[in-house]
């Protein structure tokens, strides 16, 4: 379970969150203002309900919507809120609850996180050229739908939000799935950039054309730009000098979330850390053309 969801059902006991889309793997609820993912392995988030029994699983997408009840700091009672179905019952100490930590913490601004990323340019290439052998798994419509992505990129992006909503509106809904690859691409964009809430951003958001998952998503990362865990963890160990083996590792791990959506959020990630130097820009596109044509 994410902290903040944990941190809310201990404050107030009970949470309830209403279901809103369910597919094959994946149940997306609302609690608290926020997005709530729910699987078996979920995209991992403040707010994510990791519910590793399949019959558990199968039996909550079978609600409209569900309630979780902290019994006396003991036990967690999860049930379908207005069923007579019998409710699970766990040990609230049993619950592994995930911690995160923003990068964005930790340095006076982000350009001077960025000096400290790009002293270590040699990891950011390795890791690069490991997203562009991963990318040649992309089929020829998503290929086309990065290429887009990428030529219509300028150096001042991330630092201009007039710049960063005409691209959301020219580049968002583009590619397939729940949450179109585009968006994912841009979600990677938004993390790398570190900033917070933009009122501008958010009306942008609101205007696009593409699913609600998406625009839930994207305004999650807009008012917490560490929502995704894992994808922020990356960025960390980038930032930390991890081994990158142990990064590439994460990565590679991380392209297996929701079909291509973790590739083209990660995508979106190195980009954004590219714009920031020239040189590690024209090092991607480099990379980018050699194994995609792009």
């Amino acid at each position: 379970m994410g902290r903040a969801l944990f941190n809310e059902l201990l404050l107030n006991k009970s949470v309830n969150i209403k279901l809103y889309l369910k597919t094959q793997h994946n149940i997306y609820g609302f609690c608290c203002d926020h997005l709530v993912p729910m699987a078996i392995d979920p995209l991992i988030t403040p707010f994510s309900l990791a519910i590793k029994s399949p019959s558990l699983f199968k039996a909550i997408s079978e609600c409209d919507s569900l309630i979780m009840i902290n019994e006396n700091n003991n036990n967690l009672i999860i049930k379908c809120k207005g069923e007579d179905r019998d409710p699970v019952v766990l040990s609230i100490n049993k619950v592994e609850v995930i911690s995160d930590e923003c990068p964005q913490h930790r340095f006076a601004n982000v350009r001077e996180m960025y000096m400290h990323i790009t002293d270590n340019s040699p990891t950011l290439i390795s890791i690069m050229n490991v997203m562009g052998v991963l990318l040649t798994l992309l089929s020829h419509s998503e290929i086309l739908v990065l290429r887009k992505l990428i030529r219509e990129l300028n150096h001042d992006l991330l630092v201009d939000d007039n710049g960063l909503a005409r691209y959301i509106l020219s580049n968002s809904g583009l590619g397939s799935g729940s949450t179109p690859s585009s968006d994912d691409f841009i979600i990677g964009l938004l993390v790398s950039r570190l900033r917070g809430m933009s009122t501008k951003l958010v009306e942008v958001v609101d205007k696009i054309n593409t699913t609600l998952l998406s625009k839930k998503l994207i305004i999650e990362v807009l008012l917490n730009p560490c929502y995704i865990i894992s994808l922020c963890k990356i960025l960390l160990m980038i930032i930390n000098g991890d081994d990158v083996n142990k990064i590439i590792d994460n990565v590679i791990d991380f392209t297996r979330v929701g079909g291509y959506s973790g590739m083209f959020m990660l995508t979106g990630l190195m980009t954004g850390i590219a714009l920031n130097d020239k040189e590690l820009l024209s090092e991607w596109k480099v990379i980018l053309n050699k194994y995609l044509g792009i």
